[in-house]
């Protein structure tokens, strides 16, 4: 590397009389210019712990530019850096860096105006941070921060940071946003538009000379998201792959041509065996092709509900500022109800044409099984409290302390027992969790001095987990529930 530094530099020193002149008109250009220095960059102001490595602010600008639906799409186009949002509505959006998988929720620390809403109960795209909690109309301005750690952070932040600040009022204001959505959806028997909305509004009051600002906002969202899987038939094996007289002969079933394809060369991703070693083949070779939906072993036979979203969420925010002494209370509840509520069902009965979706079918001669195409509802309610102080001591120090917490306060997650039970809402189960979540605290001395700064602090979380499964006789009702287990 010194060695490409030095052959430039000489490069530079060596260049041709035609440069030389070029340079010395670019010098008299120079000498004749006024004495300004245009310095352009980043207007809105910095997260209030400056990161030390690469960091990108997105603020009113950016924002300008997207159309957002949730919060997390004001990031869409930063750098080296995703969400993994399958619809709008997605509660199952984790972040991701460069280094980072988009399932490895547990990596990624994110905070609303410096409290931690990460969710670090597990480490999967089922724990995805609470983005919900802030609407997208009242985001001032997202910090991402890149790379692993930081020792002004608490931890969980190997693969970066996302700080999230909300609008502070600065006079008294008003705001209010509508939004509508369409998608029009087609794969395999699946043709379909979805629709969605959104209605936000809040207010702001800033006390005139004084340090007490109060804003109050709310929001309503509602959206269809298109199926995200698809259900396969699965082959009957041995004496079990005997037709009988009681098994339904049905047409509906599905074979994507580009698995068959895939499956009949022998290669593919989907195709790829778990050692990723040799081409899998079909039939009884070794290693054997995956059995995937879509594939002639498997056709495909529902797909999977549209995921009808429902979201509430109200914020309430009490800042103080006499130029010394700063403090927030932050108070946010959410409620989302995710509602699976009809699988897409592509086969029918040749005799009498009704649905068929579970149980024994036959299928070009083959005996299949319909299964796994459930209904399902999970409907939570959260809440985010958060308490944060800073104040000067003496001399150059400065203390700060937060004090946070994130509240699950119930989780009910409703799943019928198959299609027909879903359907004629029989028997089913329920995973019941709450009340669950985390505490957080941070106290933190900092001194400034010149171009250097010290800081010395330390931070506390506390995180609990319950879950408690039972057996339900009416799947969307709790009436009669059996305790299975506990978690």
């Amino acid at each position: 590397m010194k060695t490409a530094y030095a052959a430039l530099a000489a490069a530079l020193c060596f260049s041709t009389p035609a440069l030389a002149h070029d340079a010395a008109d670019a010098a008299d250009a120079a000498a004749d210019a006024p004495d300004t220095i245009l310095v352009v960059g980043q207007r809105d102001a910095p997260i209030e712990i400056a990161p030390r490595g690469l960091a990108v602010s997105l603020g009113e600008q950016q924002f300008a530019a997207v159309n957002a639906s949730n919060t997390e799409d004001l990031m869409k186009y930063a750098p080296n850096f995703f969400v993994r949002k399958r619809y709008a509505g997605d509660s199952n959006g984790v972040p991701g860096f460069r280094g980072t998988h988009s399932v490895q929720s547990a990596r990624t620390l994110v905070m609303v105006d410096g409290f931690v809403v990460s969710n670090f109960l597990g480490n999967s795209f089922n724990f995805a941070p609470k983005w919900g909690v802030v609407g997208p109309g009242e985001v001032r301005q997202f910090d991402i921060v890149y790379g692993p750690y930081s020792a002004r952070t608490v931890g969980n932040s190997m693969g970066g940071i996302v700080a999230i600040t909300t609008r502070d009022p600065q006079d008294t204001e008003a705001f209010v946003k509508v939004q509508g959505m369409a998608q029009p959806y087609k794969q395999f028997g699946t043709d379909d538009s979805y629709w969605g909305g959104s209605a936000e509004a809040g207010f702001g009051l800033k006390q005139k000379d004084g340090p007490w600002s109060l804003r109050v906002t709310a929001r309503y969202f509602k959206n269809e998201g298109h199926p995200m899987s698809f259900y396969g038939l699965t082959p009957a094996t041995g004496t079990a792959a005997t037709i009988l007289s009681t098994d339904t002969i049905i047409t509906g079933a599905i074979v994507d041509p580009k698995q068959r394809a895939a499956t009949a060369a022998g290669t593919g991703l989907q195709n790829v065996p778990q050692n990723f070693g040799a081409v899998c083949l079909t039939g009884t070779g070794t290693p054997a092709c995956p059995t995937v939906p879509g594939s002639a072993a498997n056709p495909i036979f529902a797909a999977q509900s549209p995921a009808l979203i429902s979201q509430k969420q109200g914020k309430l925010k009490i800042g103080y500022d006499d130029g010394s002494i700063t403090g927030q209370l932050l108070f946010a509840w959410w409620n989302n109800k995710d509602d699976q509520h009809a699988p897409d069902c592509y086969l029918r009965d040749t005799a009498t044409g009704n649905v068929k979706c579970e149980g024994r079918v036959v299928y070009n001669g083959t005996v299949y099984t319909a299964s796994g195409a459930n209904w399902s509802i999970t409907n939570r309610d959260e809440f985010l409290l958060g308490l944060k102080l800073a104040a000067p001591l003496w001399g150059q120090w400065t203390a700060r302390a937060s004090l946070s917490t994130y509240q699950i306060v119930t989780s009910d997650g409703f799943t019928s027992n198959g299609y027909i039970a879903g359907r004629d809402n029989t028997g089913g189960r329920l995973a019941e969790a709450g009340p669950t979540g985390w505490w957080t605290g941070d106290l933190t001395l900092e001194r400034k001095g010149g171009a250097h700064e010290l800081a010395v602090g330390t931070t506390a979380s506390f995180y609990r987990t319950d879950t408690r499964n039972y057996t339900l006789n009416n799947w969307r009702s709790t009436a009669g529930k059996a305790f299975s287990t506990e978690t």
